[in-house]
Formats: structure tokens, C-alpha cells, sequence
């Protein structure tokens, strides 16, 4: 859902605006104060579901511990001080009510408080509630032509809606009139193709319309005009796209990784000095590929083929690998704690994990920050997925991202989470539990985050459900809330759910972004 969001600030109302979100900061207070000071927006420049500009209150909620501490109503732009007496954590909630008092928005966030510390810097995402907008499609078939397909040769209809160049949404299997939702005020291209069985195109058409504030539904009508039999479109669907939860997903390739078990009888294989996760042996044979070997069999280098779940405003998208591709423990134990200084890591901290170490290919963070590193701190460097998948070229496209590791992304059972980490700086990445939750990425419910398992990955030790069309148990980033030594993972049959940080029948599923 599209999000806009408070920064809360201590002295100044500042509004920043800009293409997905809406932000108002928190910030330093007198010397003998402490609290927080939240200035709240009264204007956006875009609306997202329920607009902000129809926010006609706020009210804001501070607890600590469970318990209730202070309570205030605010108006939009107002700045409002909250002065609290104690030190510790705190979780701030914040509603918008319309003109009805119909909440239609809400967001928390939380905030450790310190002797000293003022009024301190706090981030509150507030997320809109969702609102009906959209269109209505009535579609009909040209006049009927025999030299073109006709509606007697369709035997299903899909609509797919852009706005500019990026694709919004697909919707498959439809009727001729039908509505559909669209998430922002914008102008939109609507498209229909009509398809045969084997999902060639055989009829399409297509038109614009534009919703506006104060409009609901736009009624859109739409001529399907046939494709002349024998024409070079009659050739099927674009295969560089593949059907996720309903949506028309683009696919890349892009690096290279050891996958399918392959028979090399009869093909001379040279050592390549290169290995795979630190241990399987790369090998160039005779007939121009390469192959692993694991145990007494060989695995074909092929490339890594991902689903391109989100196009940034920037022009970036973010990847998510379509196998599960290797095999790697989040940490190697379960037992004990680390420590830097006074502050103790535990065992699913993903800052500090095996795992994000293996997937960037560095030294564990842990030893980076000045910590003693134990037998379970493996050092990946140059050893690791980023520099063994990917060429030089390919590196250079790979995008630094600010990860995410806040408790809001570990679980909706609650706004806290004390085995959360501070966010990373990553080129590669696992998802959070909650991006693998998004019905956006195409992961909205469990057959969209059913992923299979590479040869590779099985004989690495990765669980493949032998049940028909269930896939393998995948890591995500995000510590179990409730204990120090669970992190949490997408099951082979799509379910969410947790494992102990040293399973080793697991598997990962690699995230990143990249430019052009």
C-alpha cells in the first residue's frame, strides 16, 4: 500500500512532499525536556488511496510497556509536543480522521528515550486506508471480418493498466465488463487481449482515461479489434513475462549460478580454480559450459533468471530471484550470544548473520564493527553469492539499498520487536517478512511465495517438498519476535513461519536492486 508519512519535529513545521510519501520530522528539544514533538501534515501533492488532503484530525497515542501514557488530538500542520516524564521505550500511534471522524489512516512507530536526550528524532509511516477508485470496462468486438480472429476463437480475456510506461496491474481471465481499482489519482492506458488456448493473442484494444480528485469510477468503452489470421503476432505471449497472483511480472537473467544435475559422460572437464559457497569446485568443459561438482555429481552454471517485483521512481527495480539457489545457515549456532561493548547480538540479529555476510560476500559485520569473531563468524569474502554469480559488469549494476530492519517489517503481531536490528547497507538482501507479505510484489498469498528448488540447492541440503507443486523452505531477514535464536521463513507450501537460525535445510532466495 502506498504510504504517506510524519517526521516528527521539535521546533519547526516542516512539510516535505514528494513522490510516494508524505514527511514530517521529530526533533531536538530544551536541555531538561524530554519528549517528542510531532508536526503533521496538512497537503500532499499526490493522493494514494485516502488523500491526506481529507485528513480533518489527527489524534496521536503514546504507550510504554503495553500501557497507556498520554493521548493528543491534533489538527492537520499543527505542531504537537508531547512531553513525557520517564526514560525508556515508547510506541507512538497515530490515526487520521476525516470530516465524518472515519478513520481513514494510521502509522506507529517507536522510540527509546535517554536522560538528555530532548526531544528526540522519530519516524512515523502513516498508511492510508483504502480507497475505491477506478474504472468501468464495457469491451466489444469490431465488426466481424474473416480474414481476422473473431470472438468465436477467444477462449479468455486479459486487461493489463499503465500509467506512463510502468505497469500497474494485470488482471486475468475477465469478462468483457467488468470494474477495476486503481491505486492513485492519475491518467491511465487500459489494454484487453483477447487469447487462445495457448495464450496467443488473437484481438486487442485499448484506450486512456484519467481520474481525478472527487472522481469515483470512469466509464471506458473499448473496440477489440481482431488480429489477421496467420500473422506474425499469432505466436504466443511475450516470453519474457510470467503470470504472478494475477500480475504480468517482467523477468530478467542476470548473473550465473550452478543449477541443474548434468550428466558430463563424454565431456573433458578442466578445474577452474573457482569455487561455489566456499567449497564446490567449478569445472570448464570441453563442450563450452561449466559445471560444480558436489559430492560424486555435476551441476550446470547456468543464469539466474529474477522476477522484477517493484520499478522505483528512480528508474531502478528491485529482483527477486525465482529458485531457491543455494544453501546457507542464517547463523551456524543457536547457542549464546556475541557481544560489542555493552550491546549483545543474538543469534537471528541479521546485521551480524552468517547469512548476510555469505550473500554480499564480506567479512561477517561482527568483526567489521570491532567484535572478536568466533568459529561461527565465517569471513565470505570473495568467497560469497555477490562476487561468485556476478561479472564485473554486472556488479556495476547492482545498486547499494538501505535495508530495512526495523520491527515493523518483522511481524504484524506487534509494533516491537527486540531482536530487531539497526537497518544495513546491502547489495544483496533477503525480504522482510513483511515485503513478503506484499500483494504488490506478487507474494500476497501462498501459491505466489511457493518457490522450487534448484538440483544445486538439493544437493547442498536444501528441503524439496515432494508434494506436486509445493517448492522448499526460503529464508527472510526477519528475527521471530518472541525468541533470540528463531528467524523467520516462507515454507515449502507458501505458509510464513520461523526456523532455528542453524537449519541447514533451508534455502535462500536472493534480493537486490539494479539500475538500467
Amino acid at each position: 500500500m502506498k504510504k504517506f508519512k510524519t517526521i516528527a519535529l521539535a521546533l519547526l513545521c516542516v512539510l516535505s512532499v514528494c513522490f510516494w510519501s508524505c514527511t514530517a520530522s521529530v526533533g531536538g528539544g530544551e536541555e531538561n525536556d524530554l519528549g517528542i514533538s510531532i508536526t503533521l501534515p496538512g497537503i500532499k501533492g499526490r493522493a494514494v488511496f485516502h488523500d491526506i488532503d481529507e485528513v480533518a484530525s489527527y489524534t496521536i497515542s503514546v504507550s510504554q510497556n503495553g500501557y497507556s501514557v498520554t493521548s493528543k488530538d491534533a489538527e492537520p500542520g499543527e505542531t504537537v509536543r508531547i512531553k513525557l516524564t520517564d526514560t525508556g521505550d515508547y510506541d507512538i500511534n497515530v490515526s487520521a480522521y476525516d470530516s465524518n471522524s472515519t478513520k481513514i489512516a494510521e502509522g506507529t512507530a517507536s522510540v527509546t528515550l535517554a536522560l538528555g536526550d530532548g526531544y528526540k528524532q522519530v519516524e512515523v509511516d502513516i498508511e492510508p486506508y483504502e480507497k475505491n477508485i477506478g474504472v468501468n470496462l464495457t469491451a466489444s468486438w469490431e465488426t466481424p471480418d474473416s480474414d481476422k480472429y473473431g470472438a468465436d476463437d477467444a477462449v479468455r480475456y486479459d486487461v493489463s493498466i499503465y500509467e506512463g510506461q510502468n505497469l500497474v496491474n494485470t488482471y486475468v481471465n475477465v469478462s468483457l465488463t467488468k470494474t477495476f481499482n486503481v491505486p492513485y489519482y492519475s491518467t491511465y492506458k487500459i489494454r484487453i487481449e483477447a487469447k487462445k488456448t495457448d495464450l496467443s493473442v488473437v484481438g486487442s484494444g485499448e484506450a486512456t482515461f484519467t481520474i481525478s480528485k472527487g472522481d469515483t469510477y470512469k466509464n471506458v468503452s473499448i473496440t477489440i479489434v481482431g488480429e489477421y489470421k496467420q500473422s506474425s503476432s499469432d505466436v504466443g505471449m511475450n516470453v519474457s513475462l510470467n503470470w504472478v497472483e494475477g500480475y504480468k511480472r517482467e523477468t530478467v537473467t542476470m548473473g550465473s549460478w550452478p543449477q541443474s544435475l548434468a550428466d558430463v559422460s563424454g565431456i573433458t572437464l578442466t578445474a577452474t580454480g573457482k569455487t561455489y559457497d566456499g567449497k564446490n569446485a567449478e569445472y570448464s568443459g570441453s563442450d563450452g559450459n561449466k559445471y560444480v561438482e558436489v559430492g560424486n555429481s555435476y551441476y550446470k552454471v547456468e543464469p539466474i533468471t529474477w522476477r522484477v517485483i517493484a520499478y522505483n521512481s528512480d528508474g531502478s527495480k528491485k529482483l527477486l530471484a525465482d529458485k531457491i539457489y543455494s544453501c546457507v545457515v542464517y547463523y551456524r549456532t543457536d547457542q549464546g550470544t556475541r557481544s560489542i561493548g555493552d550491546k549483545t547480538i543474538y543469534t537471528n540479529n541479521y546485521k551480524y548473520s552468517n547469512i548476510r555476510a555469505y550473500l554480499n560476500s564480506t567479512k561477517n559485520q561482527f568483526e567489521t564493527d570491532g567484535g572478536t569473531p568466533t568459529q561461527y563468524d565465517v569471513d565470505w569474502t570473495n568467497a560469497g553469492f555477490l562476487t561468485s554469480a556476478f561479472t564485473t559488469t554486472e556488479l556495476a549494476k547492482i545498486k547499494t539499498t538501505l535495508v530495512d530492519n526495523s520491527a515493523a517489517t518483522t511481524t504484524t503481531d506487534s509494533s516491537t520487536n527486540q531482536y530487531a536490528c539497526e537497518n544495513t547497507e546491502d547489495k544483496v538482501y533477503l525480504l522482510s517478512y513483511k515485503e513478503a507479505s506484499k500483494r504488490l510484489y506478487g507474494l500476497g498469498d501462498y501459491a505466489g511465495r511457493i518457490i522450487k528448488t534448484t538440483d544445486y540447492a538439493k544437493a547442498n541440503g536444501v528441503y524439496q517438498s515432494g508434494t506436486e507443486g509445493y517448492g522448499g523452505e526460503w529464508w527472510l531477514r526477519s528475527p521471530r519476535y518472541t525468541d533470540s535464536d528463531y528467524a523467520r521463513v516462507i515454507s515449502y507450501g507458501g505458509i510464513d513461519s520461523t526456523r532455528k537460525v542453524h537449519c541447514s535445510d533451508v534455502g535462500v532466495v536472493p534480493a537486490l536492486t539494479v539500475t538500467e
